[in-house]
């Protein structure tokens, strides 16, 4: 397998944990794609795995910080997922064409998920936070 199927391959597996709400696993394979870029030198992969892995932290923190409904999830999913359809289609991005629309498919999608999240931070309630058990007191004649 070329470096460049295993960077499209990558590609499927972001979209089936997508799928799946899996934003952790997201988060994970994106930076297998920034270590594997780093590895093969290839720096257009660096900074789309930077991207991506960036996204997807943000994305978890705000799904495990607020009750996020359902459409703001596929909303914020309808436009990362174009980037993965681009990405996989188009690798290596070597053209400047392309760079420039992939740079507007990364603009779209973050400019969704900043906008979503400043909506809920600004209006929604956070989810409660749960804090591990207290300790309970000793006995003073266990002492």
């Amino acid at each position: 397998m070329s470096f460049i199927d295993a960077v499209r391959g990558r590609m499927s597996k972001l979209r089936s944990f997508l799928s799946e709400n899996n934003f952790m696993a997201c988060a994970n394979t994106s930076s297998d794609l920034l270590r594997t870029s780093e590895f093969g030198q290839y720096p257009e992969g660096v900074f789309i795995g930077e991207f991506l892995e960036a996204f997807f932290v943000e994305f978890r923190g705000l799904a495990s910080g607020y009750e996020v409904k359902n459409e703001d999830v596929e909303r914020i999913s309808k436009a990362i997922n174009p980037v993965l359809d681009f990405i996989e289609a188009k690798i290596p991005i070597t053209d400047m064409d392309n760079k420039a629309k992939l740079y507007d498919l990364l603009s779209s999608a973050r400019y969704v998920l900043t906008e979503t999240q400043i909506t809920y931070y600004r209006e929604k309630s956070p989810k409660p936070r749960r804090f591990p058990p207290q300790m309970m007191p000793m006995d003073e004649s266990e002492e």
